[in-house]
């Protein structure tokens, strides 16, 4: 080739095979094929026009100027499990029609262009509920997760009822404990909300069965209850006469305490009302005036102790510590494996009985990070993890009380396994306790533990494991 004169090694320009795929007749086709269906793929292109893939990827970019996007999510081009979803959540909306006729008076709408920007401004609890429920409608945790935030924090008194109801409709556990707190500690000012007498029977239902409320009173429990009736009656358009206030009110009758009122206020109250008959006062009233002197009808309480403002929380006790020394090994991982019964709970924080030593406390940083981690198995064997990163503080005075940012909830009847793993581990600077009297089981205020050691799987180093002494719950 050189000996011929030729100095360059590229091919010479030529005829060739003239190109069949890149005429202006293809683009053309390629081009209506594409601005009629945009969802196309560019495999569906080629074959439907008989030409190669790589003459498409070459019409697309170099003759058309078109390039591949990510395509928005459009709610009206569902896959199956989505439509699944939707048909889940109409059927379960027509359900609620039909049990409350007036349902739909009372719904709140909002504009669902919330669920499709990347910014949200809420500026209302009832403008996070319903972009909480589009956003669930249209499987987008992220959205999900800041409005179910932003109604945790901004749980009152008059909002109390609303924000039950679609914690119970969404299964949010964290709103739903903030709730808790609300109606117990605050429940006077629940009770004289003028919300309170536009709330669910069943949410009316959970306020009277609380067993610890912030009450001077049981009558202002029993007044809020006949408002709730009466408003119940003007809704349906019937009148409030005193048969159909206790039909009405049949299914939180068992839980007023009426033997915790004083004999005027329930004299004042419910002997007068005519929703109790002549036979139940009459029981009711010697038992005021000599408790135990009558049994009480059928489908009436009990219980006469007046209702007091709950603790911050309940405590059950694995074991105690008789004293305090060095330790042995190195410690970075505290564990504990048990069962509730007979309800689930909250799991609001865990006591270590360890402590900074003396000596190092002034010249040593007693705060920690850690991890903490409650594991469920539920059904089939499949396990249920829930953690988040808190910070810990050792005293020389006192045990170490580790309190969850915000509360592990713990199903019922269900092995759980409660983990705090360190960041840095604890060494010589630290007091470890001598165990003694360690339990089985352990029960507060009608909740029971039953404990269970950990096995070996559980903890991978159970050398440097320690058990928490006490649990901290809320129900």
């Amino acid at each position: 080739m050189f000996s011929e004169g030729r100095e360059d090694v590229n091919d010479e320009e030529r005829a060739g095979r003239p190109s069949t795929s890149t005429t202006d007749e293809k683009i053309n086709e390629v081009e209506k094929t594409i601005l009629a269906n945009r969802r196309i793929t560019v495999r569906e292109v080629a074959e439907d026009l008989n030409i190669s893939i790589g003459s498409c990827h070459s019409i697309f970019i170099n003759d058309l100027g078109m390039r591949r996007v990510a395509a928005k999510f459009v709610p009206k081009l569902l896959n199956c499990d989505q439509k699944q979803h939707r048909m889940n959540i109409a059927n379960e909306m027509l359900d609620s029609v039909r049990d409350d006729p007036n349902l739909l008076q009372r719904v709140i709408t909002g504009d669902e262009a919330y669920a499709y920007t990347d910014s949200l401004k809420l500026v209302s609890v009832e403008d996070a509920m319903v972009t909480a429920y589009a956003s669930k409608k249209y499987l987008l945790p992220h959205l999900l997760r800041e409005c179910l935030d932003f109604v945790e924090s901004h749980v009152t008194p008059g909002n109390v009822g609303s924000a039950y109801e679609f914690g119970r409709a969404l299964e949010a556990r964290n709103v739903l404990f903030r709730c808790l707190q609300v109606v117990d500690r605050q429940t006077s000012a629940v009770l004289t909300s003028p919300a309170f007498t536009e709330i669910a029977a069943s949410t009316l239902e959970m306020v009277t069965r609380r067993r610890h409320l912030n009450l001077r009173t049981e009558y202002a429990l029993y007044v809020a209850c006949v408002a709730w009736a009466h408003e119940t009656c003007r809704r349906r358009g019937i009148p409030a006469e005193a048969e159909t206030l206790r039909e009405i009110l049949a299914h939180v009758m068992p839980f007023l305490r009426f033997l915790a009122m004083t004999a005027e206020e329930f004299c004042k109250g419910p002997a007068k009302s005519g929703i109790l008959t002549k036979d139940e006062c009459l029981s009711i009233f010697m038992n005021l005036a000599i408790p135990g002197s009558s049994i009480m009808p059928p489908g009436l309480c009990t219980e006469s102790s007046a209702r007091i403002t709950p603790p911050d929380y309940y405590t059950c006790v694995r074991y105690t510590a008789s004293g305090y020394h060095a330790p042995i090994r190195a410690l970075r991982q505290f564990c504990l494996r048990f069962v509730i019964r007979p309800r689930d709970v909250y799991i609001v924080g865990a006591g270590i009985p360890i402590r900074i030593s003396g000596p190092n406390y002034s010249i040593k940083a007693p705060k920690f990070e850690a991890l903490a981690r409650l594991c469920q198995k539920i059904a089939d064997e499949r396990l249920e993890s829930d953690k988040m990163e808190v910070n810990v503080m050792l005293c020389t005075d006192k045990d170490l009380r580790v309190k969850f940012p915000k509360p592990f909830y713990a199903r019922k009847d269900v092995e759980c396994m409660l983990e705090l793993q360190v960041r840095s581990v604890f060494t010589e600077d630290i007091l470890v306790p001598t165990i003694r009297n360690r339990k089985r089981e352990d029960s507060s205020d009608g909740i029971t533990f039953e404990f269970l050691p950990f096995q070996k799987s559980q903890v991978p180093n159970p050398a440097e494991a320690l058990e928490f002494s006490t649990i901290h719950f809320y129900y």
